[in-house]
């Protein structure tokens, strides 16, 4: 890893070559992968080994096939993963009151009520 503690796109691009991704045939592109590594390695100490990059490379590309837009909002925003910055927040919406119609609830969402 550079010194910076966020990896180049040759250094990405290193991982994926050991990993034997080719970004030709995969949904995700070089630099989503760059960014999920630097996501995920983001807590590591100094001094992250081969053997920690390519675990994780592994980890990254596994969640990118699955949603290639998973690190997305962090290149937005700074947020977290969508599927951990979403998890506290569906957590927190009270549930729809099941007394009250469809209609009812989607005119309230509207302001028709």
């Amino acid at each position: 890893m550079s010194g910076s503690n966020k990896l180049t796109a040759v250094e990405a691009a290193a991982v994926a070559t050991r990993l034997g991704i080719d970004f030709r045939s995969e949904v995700f592109s070089l630099d989503k992968f760059r960014i999920g590594l630097d996501v995920e390695l983001a807590s590591a100490a100094e001094g992250v080994t081969d053997e920690q990059l390519a675990e994780t490379g592994k980890a990254v590309a596994a969640r990118l096939r699955e949603a290639p837009d998973y690190y997305t909002p962090v290149i937005k925003k700074g947020a977290k993963p969508a599927a951990v910055a979403a998890a506290p927040a569906a957590a927190a919406k009270p549930a729809p009151d099941s007394s009250q119609s469809l209609l009812g609830r989607i005119k309230g969402m509207l302001g028709m009520s």
